[in-house]
C-alpha cells in the first residue's frame, strides 16, 4: 500500500467539502512534485509524454508517487519529474487535459478547459513589487477562517527572503500582510506568492501587501498589532550524484514534443 501523499489528504478533505476544499485541492496540486509518465526514454531535454483518452479526450498522465505511477503502468516506466504547476503552464493551450492518479482512489480528470483556467490563475500578474503603503497597522479583526493556514503553507521555504511576515489591518478594514526587511529583489516572489494563496485558499477577502524596512515606525506597529505567520527555511540542497533527470532542474523544465 502506497503512503498517503499531501495531495491524498487534499483529495479526502475535498470529496467531504465544497468549493474552498476543491480550490484548497488546486493549491495543493500547485506545489506538488509529479511523474508525467513519458512513451520513452526522454532525448536530452525533451520529452514525449504519452498521451491516453480518456472518455473520449486526450489526456496526460501524471502521478504523486513512484508507486501510484507503478501500479498504473503495470511495472517500471519512464517519466520526468517537475512540479504541478510547471506541468500545467507547459499543458496551457495544447489541447491536453491532465489526469492525476489515475487508477488510484483520488485519481482526479483535469480535462484541457480546467488546465487552461488553471495556469491562468497561476500566471496572472502579481500584485506591484513596491506593494502597498499603509497609514495604520491595528490588530486584523476578521481574518477569514483558512486564510492564516493558506499563507503559511505558501511561505514554507521563503525564510530567507524577509526577516518577517506580519498579517494586520490597515484603513477601512482591509488586511495587510507586511513583509519585513525583504530581500532585495525578492518582492515580485513574495507577492506573488501570497496572491496565489488568496487565489486558492477560497476566503473572499481582499489582501494588500506591503514591504516594510523594519525600523520604522509602521514596522514596529506590525509587530505590536499583528499576527506573525511562520516562514521556513528552504531545505538544504544536497549535490546529486550524477546529472538531473528531465524536469529535476527548475532553471531547465523539460520541453514537451
Amino acid at each position: 500500500m502506497s503512503e498517503t501523499t499531501a495531495l491524498d489528504e487534499a483529495f479526502a478533505v475535498m470529496e467531504a467539502g465544497g468549493d474552498d476544499e476543491r480550490l484548497a485541492w488546486y493549491g495543493v496540486l500547485a506545489n506538488q512534485l509529479l511523474l508525467l509518465l513519458l512513451e520513452g526514454e526522454p532525448e536530452g531535454e525533451d520529452v514525449s509524454p504519452k498521451i491516453a483518452r480518456v472518455e473520449g479526450a486526450p489526456y496526460v498522465l501524471a502521478f504523486d508517487s513512484e508507486e501510484k505511477l507503478a501500479e498504473f503502468a503495470e511495472g517500471m516506466a519512464e517519466s520526468a519529474t517537475l512540479p504541478g504547476r510547471v506541468l500545467v503552464g507547459m499543458l496551457a493551450g495544447q489541447g491536453l487535459g491532465l489526469a492525476v492518479n489515475l487508477g488510484a482512489a483520488s485519481a482526479q480528470l483535469l480535462p484541457q478547459e480546467a488546465v487552461n483556467w488553471f495556469a491562468a490563475t497561476l500566471s496572472e500578474e502579481a500584485v506591484e513589487a513596491e506593494g502597498v503603503r499603509p497609514g495604520v497597522l491595528t490588530p486584523p479583526r476578521h481574518v477569514p477562517d483558512g486564510l492564516v493556514a493558506a499563507l503559511e503553507g505558501k511561505l514554507e521555504g521563503l525564510a530567507g527572503l524577509a526577516q518577517s511576515a506580519w498579517l494586520a489591518e490597515a484603513e477601512r478594514g482591509r488586511l495587510v500582510l507586511a513583509f519585513l526587511a525583504a530581500a532585495p529583489g525578492a518582492e515580485r516572489a513574495l507577492a506573488g506568492a501570497m496572491r496565489e494563496a488568496l487565489a486558492f485558499s477560497g476566503a473572499e477577502v481582499e489582501l494588500d501587501v506591503a514591504f516594510l524596512s523594519g525600523r520604522d515606525g509602521l514596522s514596529a506597529a506590525a509587530m505590536a498589532n499583528g499576527v506573525e505567520l511562520t516562514m521556513t527555511a528552504p531545505p538544504e540542497p544536497e549535490r546529486p550524484a550524477k546529472p538531473l533527470p528531465p524536469g529535476m532542474d527548475p532553471s531547465k523544465p523539460p520541453k514537451l514534443r
